[in-house]
């Protein structure tokens, strides 16, 4: 998955021009909303994975942490509630709050759950009914995360995906100033 995203930006900062058959041209561009994008996607995939699949102590922790994921995606899916009009759609969203209901309880009933004690728990509810997922455990404790927390890159790109802020020389040179950030250790110590 990812070197595909990968060589999709690659492919995208080559550029692309374009001849009409009148002789009319224009030049190798680079759309610097359309990389920005890219590299936010990369960059949150990343983090996504790192939370879950790297920072994952044990399996009991994985599979809560992929849980709650899997849980917040089919949350934000289900806010077109009131818009669906087609029945495969509305069947699809009941199959979904049907499974999302089945998360709830297959982590409740998970024994790393079942140790913890009210308030972790209620951590773990309110990240539920939140629709997030960004926690780490410290033995049977849950500590809340933020993507604020760990990284100013993701809002770095989002604030210049806007083209009438943003040009490709000013995004590659701001980048140099924050590469600190992209650094591991930087995120493991906001970790």
């Amino acid at each position: 998955m990812m070197m595909i995203k990968v060589l999709h930006l690659k492919n995208v900062l080559n550029g692309v021009d374009f001849n009409s058959k009148n002789r009319k041209s224009l030049n190798n561009i680079i759309d610097p909303t359309i990389v920005a994008s890219l590299l936010r996607n990369i960059y949150e995939t990343t983090g996504m994975f790192n939370l879950i699949y790297q920072e994952s102590k044990t399996e009991e922790e994985k599979q809560i942490k992929y849980l709650l994921w899997v849980h917040a995606g089919l949350s934000h899916r289900n806010r077109f509630d009131g818009v669906t009009t087609l029945k495969e759609n509305k069947d699809k969203m009941e199959n979904e709050l049907k499974q999302m209901e089945s998360i709830r309880s297959e982590i409740e009933q998970s024994p790393l759950f079942k140790s913890m004690d009210d308030k972790n728990q209620g951590k773990i509810r309110t990240m539920i009914k939140k629709k997030d997922y960004l926690i780490r455990f410290n033995g049977n404790k849950v500590v809340f995360l933020s993507w604020t927390r760990f990284t100013h890159i993701s809002h770095f790109m989002l604030i210049h995906q806007m083209s009438e802020f943003f040009s490709l020389p000013i995004c590659f040179e701001k980048m140099k100033v924050h590469t600190k950030i992209l650094s591991f250790s930087t995120y493991k110590q906001h970790l």
